[in-house]
């Protein structure tokens, strides 16, 4: 099967790449209008609880969202319970809010690449919140020398809520790192960090007027500096494996 009809096949199952098709995904809605901030509306923040009883534990992963079923994460998120999915939009103004909140119905890891597929129960709605991002089916090979990757985390917005988050846009350089050709590794630019609660975020790039998905982050909590400020973060690739796996997992 040639490069194309593999696309089409792709597209045929991927509801991600039907978006693609209609030029709907990886799109960001800046509406002067609105009173909410929709940057990067794809972003979803992951609640997570330990396994042991801790009612005082403050744990999160991040994901994002490729089509109206799948929300793709790190696979090391997967330690603690997974049982739903929240998407914030916050107010431009900072006064308000809007939340979807969206419970998991099951999880699959791909434990070659680090990354899981949670199948959310309710199916998001085209919306231009949230929206999914776009998948790399033909950009893959295509990205421009000096681009920049963006990575996202969530802060909480302590004056509204203990429990509204908002989104943290970090800009990296690619570096090279001792992993094998199945990930990627970035350093923040500036004096941003990349820190241990920060797994599962997108690492993505902006080109032809989208939004792609480049890979997805990987952070191990360090008990001697919680955030990777001097070392490179480690990313999984979305190859073309990747892209086989969640075909075959969304398929079904």
């Amino acid at each position: 099967m040639n490069v194309t009809r593999y696309i089409i096949a792709l597209c045929a199952i991927v509801a991600t790449c039907n978006a693609t098709n209609n030029n709907d995904c990886g799109v960001q809605v800046n509406d002067i209008y609105s009173e909410f901030d929709n940057k990067h509306p794809w972003v979803a923040h992951i609640p997570l609880k330990p396994r042991t009883y801790n009612p005082a534990a403050d744990i999160q992963c991040v994901g994002v969202l490729i089509s109206e079923k799948y929300v793709i994460t790190s696979s090391l998120c997967l330690q603690f319970v997974v049982s739903r999915v929240k998407f914030f939009q916050s107010g431009i103004s900072g006064s308000s809010v809007h939340v979807m909140e969206v419970n998991v119905e099951k999880w699959m890891s791909y434990d070659k690449a680090e990354v899981a597929l949670l199948k959310l129960a309710t199916e998001i709605k085209p919306s231009d919140f949230p929206k999914p991002i776009c998948l790399p089916f033909d950009e893959q090979n295509n990205v421009e020398n000096g681009t920049i990757y963006y990575t996202s985390s969530w802060s909480r917005v302590k004056k509204l809520s203990p429990f509204v988050y908002e989104k943290n846009m970090i800009k990296n350089h690619i570096v090279a790192c001792e992993s094998n050709e199945n990930f990627v590794c970035l350093h923040p630019i500036g004096n941003d960090s990349i820190c241990f609660k920060d797994e599962g975020s997108p690492i993505m790039y902006y080109q032809q007027d989208k939004w792609i998905l480049y890979g997805i982050l990987n952070v191990f909590n360090r008990a001697e500096s919680p955030c990777l400020d001097k070392s490179p973060a480690k990313g999984s690739l979305i190859t073309q494996d990747v892209l086989k796996w969640i075909t075959d997992v969304t398929k079904n």
